[in-house]
C-alpha cells in the first residue's frame, strides 16, 4: 500500500510539471510495464456487473447471473430480471428464485401477489412478449421472464387472477363482484369487514386491488397489492399504503391515493387459514 501511494504521488507530480511546461519542451514519458499495469488496474468507483454464475441482487433478493433459458430451466418460481442491468454480457440476466406457492385462500393469494411485487413485474395489459393494446404502454409487453407468470396479463385484474390461480390470461374487472359473482361476492358487512386476501373493485369498474391489511385500529389507513399503471414513477406490481374512508351507508371504501371508490369483495376460496 505504501509503495502504491508513493507511486501515485510521483506520477501526479510528473503530470503537474508536464502540464506547466510548454508543449514543445515536454519530454516523452514512457511508463514502465509494471507502472502501466498498476494504473490501468487501479480500483474504480464504477459499478461492476456479474459474469455468468456470479451472484446478483435485485430488490433485496439474491440471485445468480445466467441466461433467461437457463433460469427458466431451473423450474419452480425462477424469474429472469431482464429489465435491469445487473449482469455483464449479452443475454446474461439476474435469475432470482422465490418460494412456489399453490393458490387457495386469501393468505396464499397475498403470498403469490408478493412474488410479483418482489420482482417488480412491469404493468402490461397483455401476456409477456405480446402486443399491448394500451397505447400509453410499450407496444410489446416486455417484462421479467417467468414461465408460470408469462401467460398472464400483468395489469390490475391479471395480478388478482394470478393471486387466486384463475386461468390465464386472467379475469378482467367486469368478471369480479359487484358485476359478476361466480368467483367473488360483495362482502355483506361492507369494507369494515375486509380481511387479508379480500379485494376491492372500483365503481365504476376501472381498477381492482388485493387487500393486504389495516394499518391502524380505526381502519383509516390500509395496504393493498396492485398493478397501478404503465406510467408514473413505479409502473409495476407493488404494495401500496394509503388513507381510506369507509362509507358506513353503502359499505364502499374510498382511497386517497387514486381518488376512486371501491366495492369490497371476497373470493369464495378465501378462508382465514389455508
Amino acid at each position: 500500500m505504501r509503495s502504491s501511494v508513493l507511486l501515485l504521488a510521483v506520477v501526479a507530480a510528473a503530470v503537474l510539471v508536464l502540464a506547466a511546461a510548454p508543449s514543445s519542451a515536454r519530454p516523452v514519458v514512457r511508463l514502465s510495464e509494471r507502472t502501466r499495469s498498476w494504473v490501468n488496474n487501479a480500483p474504480s468507483s464504477a459499478a461492476s456487473f456479474g459474469m455468468p454464475g456470479d451472484s446478483c441482487t435485485f430488490n433485496h433478493l439474491q440471485g445468480t447471473c445466467m441466461s433467461t433459458k437457463s433460469c427458466s430451466a431451473r423450474g419452480g418460481n425462477s424469474t429472469s430480471i431482464i429489465e435491469a442491468q445487473l449482469c455483464a454480457g449479452e443475454g446474461n440476466f439476474c435469475c432470482i428464485s422465490q418460494e412456489e406457492i399453490a393458490p387457495g385462500c386469501g393468505t396464499a393469494a397475498l403470498a403469490r401477489a408478493k412474488t410479483w411485487a418482489n420482482a417488480q413485474l412491469t404493468y402490461c395489459q397483455s401476456p409477456n412478449g405480446q402486443p399491448d393494446p394500451l397505447t400509453i404502454c410499450s407496444p410489446i409487453c416486455t417484462r421479467a421472464v417467468n414461465p408460470v407468470w408469462d401467460p398472464y396479463r400483468s395489469d390490475c385484474s391479471g395480478l388478482v387472477s394470478f393471486a387466486y390461480g384463475l386461468p390465464p390470461p386472467g379475469h378482467i374487472t367486469l368478471d369480479y363482484a359487484p358485476y359478476k359473482t361466480d368467483v367473488s361476492f360483495v362482502i355483506p358487512g361492507g369494507a369494515a369487514e375486509l380481511q387479508p386476501g379480500d379485494a376491492i373493485n372500483s365503481i365504476p369498474r376501472e381498477h381492482v386491488m388485493l387487500f393486504a391489511y389495516w394499518n391502524n385500529a380505526e381502519k383509516t389507513v390500509a395496504s393493498f397489492y396492485e398493478e397501478p399503471t404503465c406510467v408514473g414513477t413505479a409502473p409495476y406490481a407493488r404494495l401500496s399504503t394509503t388513507d381510506v374512508k369507509i362509507n358506513s351507508t353503502d359499505g364502499t371504501i374510498a382511497l386517497a391515493s387514486n381518488g376512486m371508490t371501491f366495492a369490497p369483495i371476497r373470493f369464495y376460496t378465501n378462508k382465514e387459514v389455508c
